[in-house]
């Protein structure tokens, strides 16, 4: 089972080093950054100060929560990928048709999937399963979203339009 990230006594990021106490946060691109202090109140006061200043201190929070560490590892980001489906006929032949599958995990480390094909879907399965994927990551991210409620009322060409002009 999965752990959240604040799930130490002394708070996200913080540990108990033979210096003192040791903070990381991490950096919006890639790496961290640490320091060591040996008080709490101020190991603490300086990961505050950076956070605010490295990510803002809403975003912060939902790190804290640990709400985007279900997206940073490799097999527990929300993909869209096709699927080729088999299906036994009643004259004992197999029927291989393509769809596309959206994959995710729960914040307690359970698998779920949900599929889009073209007979349901049409020519839109495609559309229609990226738009519930980001509507999965923002889910699991706590964060908002702003993208139409409905994905084929979005008008591409004005949008295309707009950014040219």
């Amino acid at each position: 089972m999965r752990q959240k990230a604040d799930s130490t006594a002394l708070g996200y990021g913080i540990s108990v080093g033979t210096n003192g106490y040791l903070v990381c946060l991490p950096k919006v691109r890639s790496g961290s950054f640490s320091n060591t202090f040996k008080s709490l109140d101020k190991c603490r006061n300086w990961q505050l100060a950076l956070a605010r200043k490295e990510w803002g201190i809403e975003r912060f929070q939902i790190i804290k929560r640990g709400r985007l560490c279900i997206l940073r590892s490799t097999d527990c980001g929300v993909s869209v990928r096709p699927v080729k489906s088999t299906m036994r006929l009643i004259d004992g032949t197999n029927a291989e048709y393509w769809q596309y599958g959206v994959f995710w995990r729960e914040h307690d480390g359970s698998k779920k999937s949900k599929f889009f094909s073209h007979k349901k879907f049409g020519e839109f399965a495609e559309i229609e399963a990226n738009w519930f994927a980001c509507f999965q990551r923002a889910k699991l991210t706590a964060s908002e979203i702003n993208i139409p409620l409905n994905p084929l009322s979005f008008d591409i060409s004005a949008s295309v339009q707009i950014k040219q002009g």
